[in-house]
């Protein structure tokens, strides 16, 4: 929906612009006061917006962000839509509809202006579990809003985070700040990345992720697992200052280390065919079931990998020839133009087809060989499947049993279309 699709842009637009460390992290956070006032770098007067834009164009943005004398904070207003929310749904009057590029020109004005007021303080400290989030939502917005920017910001992130935050050979640590990484790392910070990871290869494509997945959540499987419940502690048993080792079950503002490790694991499971993952999921979801039916709102992330592992999974591996063709014209947007014709046939597919899933993609030279480095822990999924005739072929699986790959340009593109009439 084009709303929700604006939404996510101005989101991640602001990471980028205002909360982006050089070498490629993201900043925790902002204050909420500038010059001794809550709020006071993001709150508008009437009088403010119609000296920027004008009477005419003011009084219409000022009706249509709620901008009035009395204000919605301390007497004056923090822009919003909120009257035109209806049962969820963002339903604006025709009327209003009309000028959104009239009032999307007038927000970028006033954006301009208030640059220049005195900003709130950042803390600028990286946070690992957080940037690894950050990390998952831009690699599928660069995917699913067609924007090359996301995807390279997600991977000069996760870069960053796996140079920055080493901490040996098996551990990592929690933040970083002026140049060094500090305090040992916990379970969430461990999950979140492994899962940004396996969402990096699945978007991208490029193998290498898996091998770093695989080595994170081994590790989670060998320091934070309870061998009595199957549960995740919250830190590693040489963590320094901890008296108890607690079992982190429940969400915070954040996923809880154990749903986001058993949602990573039954995704790499079904990716490498390795049981050991699905069983390791299955076993961390069983001692939260109780807490699911006693308080769901606390176990929500818990409640989605349960859905996940209940779920049939279906597997599609794409294979592409680095000489191969882009999907037909408009299918992928600018990837296609760019020739980055693997990257255009996952974007293809990804805005289709349903969950829960996993993607692989292999790219291959004139003779068929893959074009780039390649995971042993990706070999069974692989395995048998081929450019067939030297074009983009893709395979529909369950289980790792296929049906009868399609391969063409158009046969593709059709076959994708045609998959997501059967599941809207």
């Amino acid at each position: 929906r084009p709303f929700y699709a604006q939404v996510a842009r101005e989101t991640l637009d602001y990471l980028l612009r205002d909360m982006r460390h050089p070498g490629g992290g993201f900043f925790a956070s902002e204050d909420a006061d500038s010059e001794g006032r809550e709020g006071k770098y993001y709150l508008w007067e009437p009088a403010e917006v119609l000296e920027i834009l004008g009477p005419a164009l003011g009084e219409r943005f000022c009706r249509a962000y709620g901008v009035n004398r009395p204000g919605n904070f301390q007497g004056k207003s923090i822009l919003n839509r909120l009257r035109y929310l209806e049962d969820g749904r963002f339903t604006p009057p025709p009327d209003e509809a009309e000028h959104d590029d009239e009032l999307n020109q007038a927000r970028r004005r006033l954006l301009a202006a208030r640059s220049l007021r005195p900003r709130p303080r950042r803390d600028e400290k990286i946070l690992l579990g957080w940037n690894a989030l950050a990390v998952e939502s831009l690699c599928w917005a660069g995917v699913v809003l067609e924007d090359d920017r996301y995807a390279d910001a997600a991977t000069a992130c996760a870069e960053f985070l796996l140079s920055a935050f080493a901490a040996g050979e098996d551990r990592l640590c929690r933040t970083w700040s002026e140049g060094s990484a500090r305090f040992p790392a916990v379970l969430e910070d461990y999950a979140a990345l492994s899962a940004a990871l396996i969402s990096l290869f699945e978007t991208q494509g490029d193998e290498r992720r898996i091998d770093q997945a695989v080595r994170w959540l081994d590790v989670i499987l060998s320091a934070f697992r309870d061998p009595a419940t199957g549960a995740f502690f919250q830190t590693a048993p040489e963590h320094p200052h901890v008296l108890v080792r607690r079992l982190d079950f429940f969400d915070n503002p954040t996923p809880s280390g154990t749903a986001l490790t058993a949602e990573a694991l039954l995704r790499l499971g079904h990716l490498t065919g390795e049981a050991r993952y699905l069983e390791a999921a299955d076993q961390a979801l069983q001692p939260l079931s109780g807490w699911m039916r006693q308080s769901p709102l606390g176990l929500g992330h818990a409640l989605y990998a349960r859905q996940l592992r209940d779920l049939p999974w279906t597997e599609w591996v794409l294979v592409v020839p680095e000489s191969g063709g882009a999907p037909p014209a408009g299918a992928a947007g600018d990837a296609a133009n760019r020739n980055h014709t693997a990257e255009a046939w996952l974007r293809r597919l990804h805005r289709h087809y349903p969950a829960p899933s996993v993607t692989a993609l292999r790219r291959v030279d004139e003779q068929g060989r893959p074009a780039g480095p390649v995971s042993p822990h990706l070999e069974p999924i692989f395995a048998g499947r081929t450019a067939r005739q030297g074009e983009v072929t893709l395979y529909h699986c369950r289980g790792f049993q296929c049906d009868e790959p399609v391969h063409g340009e158009q046969a593709v593109a059709a076959a994708v279309d045609r998959w997501a009439e059967k599941n809207p």
